[in-house]
């Protein structure tokens, strides 16, 4: 199969990529033992666990199956999708359309980017660890939170929510749902710089089995590592729907 076919076919047998309308899609036919274009190939990353993997498996693919070189734009701001549509990077490995409805209706509208396919389906979720609910069982929803939390407190300070990046676009949606709830004074927010301090957060209240309260992904190592429980969503709660299915990320 011919040069970035075969690429494509690859890529596509994983299910990742979103690729914008650059000079990357006008090369079909070239010889397989050469790089498809003249400079680096572009491609995209970011400070959590999918999307740096999956740089490492397209990074390989280039330089290992194309003889290309590459450059790897890493982004500190999920929602931005300027060096996509403007050919800084050549092609979006994970996007996450539903937490960016705005911005990727506007890109699709004026077709500056083509979508290839989905790379995964996704469903955001809070997340307490067992031993909180070995404590106090009954904490199964969101809307028993108020009244159950407390519980779990030291009265001196409220209970940590490790909510992930502070420039990842679902933040916005967690601290919006705390103040839904009415859970400003029980859980303090805390930060992390990527997934992976994310997860030492986890594991080191764990070790000590400090109460928390996590915001992360099913599939993710968070949640399926660890003995965590999510915390489910009646049909009528205030949480918005991103709690409630999955759905695609592309």
């Amino acid at each position: 199969m011919p040069g970035l076919l075969l690429l494509l076919a690859a890529l596509l047998s994983l299910n990742v990529p979103v690729y914008s309308q650059s000079n990357i899609i006008k090369y079909i036919l070239v010889d397989e033992a050469s790089c498809p274009l003249d400079r680096p190939i572009s491609l995209q990353s970011a400070n959590w666990d999918s999307i740096e993997i999956q740089n490492a498996i397209h990074e390989t693919l280039w330089r290992v199956g194309f003889n290309c070189e590459t450059v790897t734009t890493k982004l500190t701001n999920s929602r931005n999708l300027l060096p996509l549509t403007t050919g800084k990077v050549d092609y979006y490995i994970e996007i996450w359309s539903e937490l960016i409805k705005d911005i990727w209706r506007q890109v699709l509208d004026n077709q500056s980017v083509v979508v290839l396919g989905t790379n995964f389906s996704a469903r955001k979720g809070w997340f307490i660890p067992n031993y909180m609910l070995s404590k106090r069982p009954g904490t199964e929803f969101f809307s028993q939170l108020y009244d159950t939390l407390p519980a779990y407190a030291d009265k001196s300070s409220p209970i940590p929510f490790f909510v992930g990046g502070r420039d990842w676009s679902n933040v916005h949606q967690d601290l919006n749902t705390i103040e839904k709830l009415g859970l400003q004074a029980i859980l303090k927010p805390v930060y992390a710089s990527s997934e992976s301090e994310q997860e030492r957060q986890v594991m080191h209240a764990m070790l000590f089995r400090k109460p928390f309260v996590v915001s992360s992904w099913e599939p993710s190592a968070i949640a399926s590592t660890f003995n965590l429980t999510r915390i489910g969503s009646e049909a009528n709660s205030k949480v918005e729907d991103i709690y409630k299915k999955s759905f695609p990320v592309f």
